[in-house]
């Protein structure tokens, strides 16, 4: 799904198109927007979690389940040709009708396809007036919106500034990464020394069970083989820990399965595996996309865990991507104590939350009270925060959006 062979698209007719000349489409999901967009994306700026194949799976899969309307946003200069693309949906939820981007909890970091000039041109306040627009044209395509959210906003988009930044998000959480300087062996005196020596007194530990060897999948067997490894694994630690399975979802299921089989040979997805004589023992559905390796689902065999096959699977996937040639192995968000004894980067998140209307104003005042009592309750009855997460996911969307 890589659009290799479509016709290139228009550029636009100078570097910085002017305001007045922009022109905003709202989109649906239908094959022309992915064929334009996967053409957009080989020469915008963006992160993998908005290419055409990630968001089209979701939509095929988890959005089929849900009461939701694509309403993906182009704006083009005067004359067509693309200078931004924003992949939103507008979703019922709460009893409302939210505009978030095509996320469903799968996408990491969440940020639209921007040119680079473009991008420069909007630098200096551009965007909350575009973005305006861009809200206005879905309400008038897609029908009334109570309240916009967008979580997990990274402050860039590659190597430009994310213009989502220019609408006042607040802090929300972090992300972490590697940033690659030197060898592998050189990253490695920069981490704590018992840290490293244990992970070596773990991987012994478990070569003395067998022949020890990281697998990356390329077959289409052993592309299913793993991605139904990564569910199953994923789903017995839900269970061990007490949290809510969304791999009992079946439409989260056929996501990762789907995307897996679409992308997993050479494409945006890297599926890879640690073995025990051949058996796996622990998985990984990660992203490999413009110099960055994504860590974005591991899993392991908690029958092993005294050997810590997960962690040796993230450090041969470490070093695989630093003689790959990778610059970055980002751990993305989610504040997990690992992250912070690997990573040499934490990098802040945001959330943007807006009401639209009266009953979307008030309804994410009484939502962000109830964060609040969430976290407070995390904070200070963690069993019964845990007893109460677990029921989450438990009930299907049956009701489309009409």
């Amino acid at each position: 799904m890589n659009g290799a062979a479509l016709a290139p698209l228009p550029h636009p007719a100078a570097e910085s198109a002017a305001p007045e000349g922009l022109r905003i489409r709202i989109l649906d999901a239908a094959p022309e927007t992915f064929d334009l967009w996967r053409r957009f994306e080989a020469e915008a700026c963006g992160l993998p979690f908005q290419c055409a194949s990630w968001s089209a799976a979701i939509l095929e899969t988890l959005g089929r389940d849900a009461p939701v309307r694509p309403a993906i946003a182009l704006v083009t200069d005067g004359a067509g040709a693309p200078l931004m693309l924003v992949p939103l949906l507008v979703r019922r939820a709460h009893g409302l009708r939210v505009l978030e981007f095509i996320d469903f909890g799968l996408a990491d970091y969440n940020a639209p396809l921007i040119r680079a000039d473009f991008a420069r041109h909007l630098a200096d306040g551009g965007f909350p007036p575009l973005w305006r627009r861009i809200v206005d044209s879905i309400v008038e395509a897609a029908g009334p919106v109570d309240a916009v959210t967008v979580d997990k906003i990274p402050a860039a988009v590659g190597p430009v500034p994310n213009p989502f930044m220019q609408l006042a998000p607040r802090h929300d959480g972090d992300s972490f990464q590697v940033v690659r300087d030197g060898s592998f062996a050189d990253y490695l005196k920069t981490r704590s020394p018992s840290l490293v020596s244990n992970s070596k007194v773990k991987r012994r530990r478990l070569e003395r069970l067998g022949h020890v060897e990281l697998r990356v999948a390329r077959t289409a067997a052993e592309i299913e083989r793993t991605v139904a490894t990564v569910i199953e694994q994923k789903s017995r630690r839900y269970e061990a820990t007490g949290r809510a399975d969304l791999m009992r979802q079946e439409a989260r299921r056929r996501f990762y399965e789907t995307i897996a089989r679409r992308e997993a040979d050479g494409g945006l997805v890297h599926l890879s595996a640690l073995c025990l004589d051949g058996g796996i023992v622990a998985a990984h559905l990660g992203l490999a996309f413009r110099g960055c390796f994504y860590w974005v689902v591991p899993t392991f065999d908690d029958r092993l865990a005294r050997c810590s096959p997960g962690r040796l699977l993230m450090l041969d996937l470490m070093e695989w991507a630093f003689a790959a040639g990778f610059d970055t192995f980002d751990f993305t968000c989610g504040n997990d104590p690992y992250k912070h004894d690997w990573a040499n980067r934490i990098s802040p998140l945001h959330t943007l939350r807006e009401g639209l209307t009266p009953a979307g104003r008030l309804t994410l005042v009484g939502l962000g009270l109830a964060g609040q009592a969430k976290a407070a309750l995390r904070t200070h009855c963690p069993p019964v925060f845990a007893a109460l997460r677990s029921l989450k996911h438990r009930t299907p969307l049956k009701h489309r959006m009409p």
